[in-house]
């Protein structure tokens, strides 16, 4: 079984999540991940996000029961439609398998290890809307998930003054394991999360902690 995790820009912690679930949960044994290699990528880039997908699972491994071990990867240069040697084969199926469990009313469906009732952090995140126009960004945002800068210094400066209000920062910006497993903890002792659409809005909804999402609309 193949499985297509894109560019080697960014990665989505919450989306690498569901594929492990999804490969844990029919119990798949020989699984591949591909990165699609681009002519203009960076030097180092592919090397950068593989040790992401490595923290990731690690990641993974610390707050979920699974049987799934750590996929084989492999680099291809294939365009964005190359539908070449099974690329993309369990694109629709895994589609309809998500649409099917986020309507399920299994409340145990990530089977989360050690939940942690004791509830005291709000934690935070705010897509500031320089980042798109940053070198190094590793994806483009589309228009309505962004904040004004400005509004994000406000909001940072006077949440943060509580040391109980984490703020997460970047979702796809992480060097080690540790660091996103301690953060993720964070989140799992969070009343509530409070910020911008990204992938910590969606590991919150796994621990069912409520959500808050600031975007913003031009009038």
């Amino acid at each position: 079984m193949k499985f297509d995790v894109g560019w080697s820009g960014g990665v989505s912690i919450y989306n690498f999540f569901e594929i492990l679930k999804y490969i844990d949960y029919y119990n798949v044994e020989d699984y591949i991940f591909y990165i699609r290699e681009d002519t203009d990528t960076q030097p180092g880039a592919i090397d950068e996000k593989l040790l992401m997908i490595k923290n990731i699972y690690e990641t993974y491994d610390n707050f979920f029961h699974h049987n799934i071990k750590f996929p084989e990867i492999e680099v291809n240069k294939l365009g964005c439609d190359d539908d070449s040697n099974g690329f993309f084969e369990s694109k629709n199926h895994f589609k309809e398998w998500k649409e099917y469990w986020r309507q399920s009313a299994d409340k145990d469906f990530w089977k989360i290890k050690s939940p942690n009732p004791n509830k005291k952090y709000v934690t935070i995140s705010f897509i500031n809307n320089k980042r798109n126009s940053e070198s190094d960004f590793q994806y483009v945002v589309e228009e309505g998930r962004t904040i004004q800068s400005e509004a994000v210094d406000f909001l940072l400066d006077n949440l943060c003054r509580d040391d109980n209000v984490k703020n997460l920062g970047d979702s796809r910006k992480f060097k080690t394991s540790q660091e996103l497993i301690e953060k993720i903890k964070f989140i799992e002792q969070s009343k509530f999360y409070i910020g911008s659409k990204c992938s910590w809005r969606d590991i919150a909804t796994i621990f069912e902690i409520p959500t808050l999402i600031i975007e913003e609309y031009k009038l």
